[in-house]
């Protein structure tokens, strides 16, 4: 049986933009759109793994003997951009005497799509963020 290798979504996302930018741009502006797709993701990929690392305590795959809590692999997470939806590989954590709720994610209430656009989710984000005292 093949093992499946980890690999982190960012250096995924690294990877792709790598070969976007090996295949060359051309005339279309396709290319370019992808791109800034593809960065728009690694960026937001970053930042939720940034905050997962910051509420466990350690980095991905690092063991301390006062470790609470695991990551158990991730979801695909819609977010709504002027561009369009793009997709973010959301950590699920399990075992903390918490739960782990994303505070840059205003669906995370609802269910719905985060909305990078600004408007009404991010005035629920901010009224959410005023009321647990962030």
């Amino acid at each position: 049986m093949a093992r499946i290798a980890r690999i982190a979504p960012s250096v995924r996302l690294e990877q792709q933009i790598e070969e976007v930018l090996t295949n060359g741009f051309g005339d279309k502006g396709e290319h370019l759109a992808e791109l800034g797709r593809l960065g728009a993701r690694l960026v937001l990929q970053r930042a939720v793994d940034e905050e997962v690392a910051a509420f466990l305590g350690r980095a991905r795959y690092q063991r301390t003997p006062t470790a609470t809590g695991s990551r158990n692999g991730t979801r695909p997470k819609p977010i709504q951009t002027a561009e369009g939806e793009i997709s973010i590989a959301m950590p699920q954590v399990r075992n903390t005497a918490e739960a782990f709720c994303q505070s840059g994610d205003p669906g995370h209430q609802s269910g719905g799509p985060y909305t990078a656009t600004g408007g009404a989710d991010h005035r629920q984000l901010c009224a959410r963020a005023i009321r647990s005292g962030y």
